[in-house]
């Protein structure tokens, strides 16, 4: 088993802590490394050890961000299916650290009112902007795995292992 490079252009450093739970695309750098690639998701919440996080079956931005802390989200899916936004509750925002505008991935169960609330454990996307088009762009492989097209990523990697091949090469 061999780690993961994760390029600090992709995901933000200070939004990752030791034992997140993050899903990605994965490519190989030229040297055969395992790099991750954008989008990259983060997990919302601890969940049980053992568990095995399921990756939202919906995709959309937030908004509404209101005063008590609870916000809506935006999502043509969730909308056409209940013919309204999905709440987010206050809590789940500020588990989450949700700001205005950003992608999340979630589930979504019908509360007692009759109304779509995302469910506990969504997703939010760290390198949101790095793919082109919300829907089409993110594919959901079994729950676990995600890809997308990303303009400028493979450069970034390249980049990166330019660099790492030149602090190998240099003598300490």
């Amino acid at each position: 088993q061999e780690d993961m490079f994760l390029h600090g252009a992709i995901a933000p450093p200070a939004q990752l802590a030791t034992g997140d739970v993050i899903t990605c695309g994965l490519h190989l750098s030229s040297q055969g490394k395992p790099q991750a690639k954008a989008p990259i998701w983060k997990l919302v919440g601890h969940i049980a050890e053992g568990t095995n996080p399921r990756f939202g079956t919906y995709t959309g931005r937030l908004k509404n961000l209101q005063p008590g802390g609870s916000a809506f989200v935006e999502c043509p899916e969730v909308r056409e299916e209940f013919r309204r936004d999905a709440f987010v509750h206050a809590s789940v925002v500020e588990a989450g650290g949700f700001d205005m505008g950003d992608t999340i991935s979630f589930e979504v169960h019908v509360n007692g009112a009759g109304r779509p609330q995302v469910s506990e454990h969504p997703w939010k996307c760290l390198s949101d902007g790095l793919y082109v088009e919300l829907g089409a762009a993110v594919v959901a492989a079994g729950g676990a795995a995600v890809a997308a097209a990303v303009p400028g990523a493979a450069e970034a990697d390249e980049e990166e292992e330019e660099e790492q091949e030149k602090r190998r090469a240099k003598p300490p």
